[in-house]
């Protein structure tokens, strides 16, 4: 399984996420340290994986988070489900990645 890792300078450790490109793709692990929060420095790390993954030519993008889908819905996401994850409520969340229609 194939594991994408980026990090933006100067603020390479004030922030972080992956991209798998399994069958439809996950974007996972995006944080910023409470420090660097309200800098910009997050949208611009949610950017720099959504770029990459339309590179990759990802037709889809999937997450989950407990308590930041409005972020997410800035972008685009949109809820599909709702369930258990390490005992706390997730929202599942999917992006549909527009260019990369592999259908044809």
């Amino acid at each position: 399984m194939k594991t994408c890792r980026w990090r933006l300078p100067p603020l390479e450790k004030a922030a972080r996420c992956w991209v798998l490109p399994r069958s439809n793709g996950t974007l996972g692990d995006v944080f910023v340290l409470p420090e660097h929060r309200g800098s910009g420095v997050g949208g611009l790390l949610i950017e720099h994986c959504l770029a990459a993954a339309r590179q990759m030519r990802l037709p889809k993008l999937y997450l989950y988070t407990p308590d930041v889908q409005s972020v997410y819905e800035k972008y685009g996401w949109c809820e599909i489900a709702t369930c258990l994850h390490n005992g706390e409520t997730v929202s599942v969340m999917e992006l549909v990645l527009e260019g990369n229609d592999q259908s044809g």
